[in-house]
């Protein structure tokens, strides 16, 4: 078979100065396996990082299939697979959805009979069902296996695979990565144990401060790699080396409780047996290499439509939004609940205390004209929210990953984050303007607008919450933006009052908050009412937008704080 990955003059050099990796050219076949061997720093991880898209090489090409990693960089990722070593799964989420989801990430329709068989397998379709927080550490490593597989990748990159798990477990995995093989599936696999490599990989390479030292045949590395050790601990001591055991090369421990038996793996053409003796317990001394998990450095490439992948993966923004759309059904009732109450609330509170001292508003009942305002700050409110926990989540529990090293660009993860929340504070906006036809008639005068205006202010603030999201480090800082600044913004834009009725000087200073113009013209949709002409309120809206797409773009370019 030919190459599936060609690495030709590949360095990487960070800002600092640091020399990552140093004119690396490697070729690896179609069908092999081949296990990467070094130091922390070596360079591995760098290697690694770069073909799968987390990190940008200073220079050299690499191609995956003949598709250019950065210039065909869809075509490139469609065909690799990223077992990483950290276990990183949405802890509330079902084994089978979360196949399902890497797979249409991938760009791939639906496909449940591949899915299944996948899931079988590695011995997972009776837990197809269970939460990933309700398996063993074994099994979610074969869930993240199973994720890598779900799109039918060509290339397959594993991060320390049997890391954390039993004798037992390990042996599972080898006989998996085996069957991997038959079926064609390139592995690339990253290891500290040499015996790992040694019985998995058809070649072994070396990697020292960023340099490919040597890529060569397991057999024949193994073969210069020098001696071994078998050593067996005796239940009782002996005094000396048994008479029909003398002559074989043994030594005995000045204790008397070890046998030992060095040999050439030059000469292990032919397999040894341990030599008979007392019982005992047999352990092999071999070589190890210390291990460097994949952790991106330096740039986190983001691109758009760009290069030969021009065309949008619209499986991939389903994928996302879809996932986003069932965690809030899940919770769909603690979702209206509140929005709900709040808006009950508003209407007894603000009915009696201010209703009745207010009656109306340039011909408006007073109680009708707060509607625009109830409604529009629910859909900053659960537009923010739910846009940057959305976005956040997958940075917390670390399944950032996927979206990173998938072919979908920065415009199809936004597409998928803000589409699903623009649609759930529309839903639950909706839900408020049901609720409020049990306390007052609302007429609607231009009901075009009125959902022009609800859906352009919902995806501008949920591109807000997005930006949010992709800025905090933690769960406090999700809620310092809403309740430090979008909270007061709404009260102080109008939405239970208009500006018109405030003294000039602060009319127009009310006339500085962005919020104003949102408000204003949904309240004009349904009441011919506005603090400031329509259209400047669309083009003030317009340029929200514009703004926070130029910010995402910006950050998904330069990866800034994407895995924070």
């Amino acid at each position: 078979m030919g190459a599936i990955i060609d690495i030709d003059h590949l360095s990487k050099e960070y800002g600092s100065g640091t020399k990552a990796l140093d004119d690396v050219t490697l070729s690896i076949d179609e069908g092999e396996i081949i296990a990467l061997l070094g130091p922390n720093g070596a360079g591995k991880t760098t290697l690694i990082s770069i073909i799968c898209g987390l990190v940008v090489p200073t220079g050299g090409t690499v191609r995956v299939g003949g598709h250019d990693i950065r210039t065909d960089w869809r075509a490139a990722r469609k065909l690799i697979g990223l077992v990483p070593q950290e276990i990183a799964l949405e802890p509330f989420e079902k084994v089978i959805n979360c196949v399902r989801f890497t797979r249409g990430l991938y760009g791939m329709p639906p496909d449940e009979a591949y899915i299944e068989r996948i899931l079988r397998s590695l011995s997972l379709w009776d837990k197809r069902d269970a939460a990933t927080r309700e398996l063993s550490g074994g099994m979610k490593r074969r869930v993240l296996i199973a994720k890598a597989l779900s799109h039918q990748p060509k290339v397959l990159f594993l991060d320390e695979p049997t890391a954390g798990v039993d004798v037992a477990l390990r042996r599972e995995m080898w006989q998996v990565v085996g069957d991997l093989r038959r079926e064609g599936v390139t592995i690339i696999l990253t290891t500290h144990y040499l015996e790992e490599a040694e019985e998995m990989a058809d070649r072994i390479g070396v990697i020292a401060k960023g340099s490919l030292l040597l890529v060569k045949p397991t057999s024949e590395l193994m073969g210069e790699f020098g001696k071994k050790t078998l050593s067996i601990e005796l239940d009782q001591p002996l005094a000396a080396i048994p008479g029909d055991l003398s002559g074989r090369g043994l030594s005995l421990s000045d204790d008397g409780r070890r046998l030992s038996f060095e040999y050439d793996t030059r000469a292990e053409t032919h397999r040894h047996r341990a030599p008979s003796g007392r019982s005992g317990r047999a352990r092999h001394h071999r070589a190890r290499c210390v291990h460097a998990a994949i952790q991106p450095r330096g740039r986190l490439p983001f691109p758009g439509l760009r290069g030969r992948g021009m065309s949008i993966n619209w499986f991939g923004v389903w994928s996302i939004f879809h996932h986003e759309m069932m965690r809030f059904f899940r919770t769909i009732w603690q979702s209206l609940a509140s929005p709900v109450l709040s808006t009950v609330l508003y209407f007894v509170v603000f009915g009696a205390a201010i209703g009745g001292r207010i009656q109306s508003v340039e011909g408006v009942e007073y109680a009708a004209f707060i509607v625009p305002g109830l409604m529009m700050l629910t859909v900053l409110q659960q537009a923010v929210s739910n846009a940057s926990f959305g976005i956040y989540f997958p940075k917390f529990s670390g399944t950032i990953y996927e979206y990173l090293v998938s072919p979908v660009g920065w415009i199809e993860v936004t597409m998928g984050f803000v589409g699903a929340a623009a649609v759930k504070s529309i839903l639950i906006a909706l839900v408020i303007l049901l609720t409020s036809f049990v306390f007052v008639g609302v007429h609607i005068l231009h009901p075009f607008w009125m959902v022009a205006f609800l859906v352009l202010s919902s995806i501008g603030f949920s591109l807000l919450g997005f930006i949010i999201g992709l800025w905090a480090k933690s769960f406090e800082q999700l809620q310092i933006v809403p309740m430090m600044v979008i909270m007061p913004l709404v009260f102080l834009g109008g939405a239970f009052y208009s500006a018109s009725m405030l003294p000039p000087f602060w009319e127009g200073v009310a006339k500085l908050n962005p919020v104003l113009y949102l408000i204003s013209g949904f309240r004009w949709s349904f009441f011919g009412l506005a603090d400031v002409p329509v259209g400047v309120s669309l083009v003030a809206v317009g340029i929200m937008v514009v703004i926070c797409l130029a910010i995402i773009r910006w950050i998904f370019a330069t990866g800034w704080r994407l895995r924070d």
